[in-house]
C-alpha cells in the first residue's frame, strides 16, 4: 500500500511545482513592463530594471524541473518493469 501514497505525493507535488512556474510567468511578464520602461527611459540606471530577475530565476528551476521529471519518470518506471528495483 505504501506504492500507492507515493504517486498521490509526487501528483501534488507536481501541481504546486506547475502552479508556481505559472504565476510566476505572470509575474515575470508584469515585472517587465516597469523593467522596459525605466531602461528605455534613459536617465539613470534604476534598480527597477533588476525587478524582473527573481522571476526569471524561479522559471529556471520550476522549467528545468518540469523537463527533467518525465525523464527520470520513465527511467525509474523501466527499472522497476525490468525487474531490478534499484533506483539510481
Amino acid at each position: 500500500m505504501p506504492n500507492n501514497a507515493k504517486p498521490k505525493a509526487r501528483g501534488k507535488a507536481d501541481r504546486i511545482i506547475t502552479k508556481v512556474h505559472r504565476i510566476g510567468a505572470g509575474l515575470f511578464l508584469l515585472s517587465m513592463i516597469p523593467a522596459g520602461y525605466a531602461s528605455f527611459k534613459g536617465d539613470i540606471a534604476s534598480p527597477l530594471v533588476y525587478l524582473p530577475l527573481p522571476f526569471l530565476f524561479a522559471l529556471i528551476l520550476t522549467g528545468a524541473y518540469q523537463l527533467v521529471m518525465p525523464w527520470i519518470r520513465r527511467r525509474q518506471a523501466r527499472r522497476m518493469s525490468s525487474g531490478t528495483g534499484d533506483i539510481v
